[in-house]
């Protein structure tokens, strides 16, 4: 953490907008030393901003600024500090290193109708119902979940977790296909229709360990270059094969094809880079009890869950009564028997969602908040399960 005028570690988040100028939210922390802060959000100048400091748990101050314009990629601001009985300690110029963050797809807003705050809401201090966290704010939640003395709570708490962290789109994922890549592949040699082409379709694995890690609160390093953070994992992941065929040309045959995106080396060595740490939980067809048994004891400890269903990979984001809720990167697929999946009706749906993250007309063919039941769950082989935690 960062400190005010050298007195107290504290992280920022935005407490109340005023107006139509100041739109969506911010958190950062203050890193850059009395007066500067990494402000990330969706923010007009001339709107006036509440940030609430905190210490750990604990609200300590609150600046309320005023912005005035840009300045580059910065936005200034005049500003007080206000202590904790609202008397202004100081006044002076602020600047921010502002990042714009893309609209979150929409999700329920909503909890039964009357958009109460949940139990993690209320641990937050948010007055309503939330369905999103940013990563900076799952990141605090998990901090203070992990404070909750008593198991039950703290495990119910995080899995209210795992139902709030961003639905992401592999459709409109930007990588480019590189021929060194696509030369040796898991799936046979040369994919030439991929080199030079957008590779959203063939990202499903590493858009569900984008999920998976900012569950676990572990963000995009990159934004400025890389806006989606999959593509930043593709990135990474291209470095380090890079950096093994570079020790070892003789062997970059198996060298691309083991640390390929397709293959787990590939999306495993990514996530480990980025912090999180892989465990195998089982594989095969799976009742009801199993699941319960083998895989919501990692929900319940803040663990992410990604499985395969063969050639395909998704996000488990909750085991209910009527069976898993799944955030599946490409659409709304459906289960058969054995190893068999497809997308049936919803090809054509799912197929013209690419580019197009914000159509609300086929916000239904997405596969976010999939309930996939037990009848079908149950007789579907699934190549593996695993959970992945921080290090």
């Amino acid at each position: 953490m960062g400190q005010i005028a050298g007195r107290v570690p504290i992280h920022l988040e935005l407490d109340r907008p005023f107006g139509d100028k100041v739109v969506g939210y911010s958190s950062s922390t203050w890193e850059k030393g009395e007066g500067s802060f990494d402000l990330i959000g969706r923010i007009t100048p001339g709107g006036v901003l509440n940030l609430v400091a905190y210490s750990g748990k604990q609200p300590v101050r609150k600046l309320v600024g005023s912005l005035q314009g840009y300045k580059g990629d910065r936005l200034v601001a005049d500003w007080l500090e206000l202590d904790r009985n609202g008397r202004v300690v100081r006044s002076r110029e602020l600047v921010a290193v502002y990042t714009p963050v893309p609209e979150p797809a929409t999700r329920q807003t909503y909890q039964d109708g009357n958009g109460a705050p949940d139990a993690l809401d209320k641990l937050m201090g948010i007055e309503q119902f939330t369905p999103r966290y940013t990563v900076e704010q799952i990141r605090r939640a998990r901090g203070l979940i992990a404070q909750e003395p008593d198991a039950k709570k703290r495990g119910d708490l995080y899995l209210l977790l795992q139902s709030k962290v961003s639905y992401r789109n592999q459709r409109n994922n930007s990588s480019i296909g590189r021929e060194e890549d696509e030369k040796y592949t898991p799936f046979g040699d040369m994919r030439a229709e991929r080199v030079g082409k957008p590779l959203g379709d063939v990202m499903c694995n590493l858009t569900s360990a984008a999920m998976a890690l900012e569950q676990l609160g572990i963000g995009n390093p990159d934004p400025k270059n890389f806006p989606q953070f999959e593509d930043y994992l593709e990135h990474l992941r291209r470095k380090i094969a890079d950096a093994k065929v570079k020790v070892n040309p003789e062997m970059e045959k198996a060298i691309r094809i083991s640390y390929h995106r397709e293959s787990r080396a590939g999306w495993q060595s990514v996530i480990e880079a980025m912090g999180g740490y892989v465990e195998d939980v089982g594989s095969g067809q799976r009742d009801k009890e199993w699941w319960e048994k083998n895989v919501l004891p990692h929900l319940a400890k803040g663990h992410s869950i990604m499985m395969s269903i063969g050639g395909h990979i998704v996000r488990v984001q909750k085991v209910s009564e009527e069976g898993l809720i799944v955030d599946d990167p490409y659409g709304l697929v459906r289960l058969f028997p054995g190893a068999k999946w497809d997308y049936g009706e919803n090809w054509q749906q799912a197929n013209s969602l690419k580019n197009a993250d914000k159509s609300q007309e086929l916000a239904g063919a997405r596969g976010e908040d999939v309930l996939w039941k037990w009848s079908d769950v149950s007789k579907h082989s699934m190549r593996w399960i695993v959970a992945v935690r921080r290090k």
